[in-house]
């Protein structure tokens, strides 16, 4: 099954960017002219990927201490 922003539905489009940023922080550069990703490639993430991805998204950091408060997101 391939995932992209054309099959998901509006309603949670925005899961999609999350998604797609998540995948850039994993395995680097997304082709921005075929932002797709085969099902197998997303079930290759792990928690340890999507904690990664948050904390450098809300905290702008790889490993935020306890009294870090998020800069670019909500706790």
């Amino acid at each position: 099954m391939i995932v992209s922003n054309n099959t998901t539905p509006k309603n949670v489009q925005w899961h999609f960017t999350h998604l797609r940023a998540c995948m850039e922080s994993k395995y680097g550069i997304v082709d921005p002219n075929n932002i797709s990703f085969e099902s197998e490639h997303i079930l290759t993430l792990t928690p340890e990927d999507i904690v990664l991805y948050f904390n450098i998204k809300v905290f702008r950091t790889t490993d935020p201490d306890n009294d870090c408060t998020p800069k670019l997101g909500r706790s």
